[in-house]
């Protein structure tokens, strides 16, 4: 599972695996973060994480997000900010109709990477 790590749940958050914790922010985002002299954040080592398509954080891009993605494009669904830089593939600033197709595709291997990503 995850959580995150701040009380605005759009912070740095925690993947929770059997053996390992791993921490990491949105590298959308990352000017928001302060990290101290030897790169810790709080006093934890913190991961880039590209969540780019991964809308719910859950560390997969799947049908659950396509779906997510639909919602927040027809406004049935507020998105968190993180929720908001990890739906918009393709870089426009919004999560759009759009989005989720780019999204739909990657989950069928139609594409391997967001416009976003260059």
């Amino acid at each position: 599972g995850y959580g995150t790590l701040d009380n605005n749940n759009d912070g740095p958050f925690v993947e929770r695996a059997p053996g390992k914790i791993n921490i990491y922010y949105d590298i959308a985002n990352k000017d928001k973060w302060t990290f101290d002299e030897n790169g810790l954040w709080n006093g934890y080592e913190v991961k880039e994480y590209n969540g780019y398509g991964d809308i719910n954080i859950d560390f997969t891009i799947d049908v659950k997000d396509v779906y997510l993605a639909r919602l927040i494009a027809a406004k049935l669904v507020v998105p968190t900010e993180m929720e908001s830089s990890f739906g918009d593939v393709d870089g426009d600033g919004k999560v759009t109709a759009i989005d989720a197709n780019l999204i739909r595709k990657f989950c069928a291997n139609i594409i391997t990477k967001f416009p976003v990503e260059g």
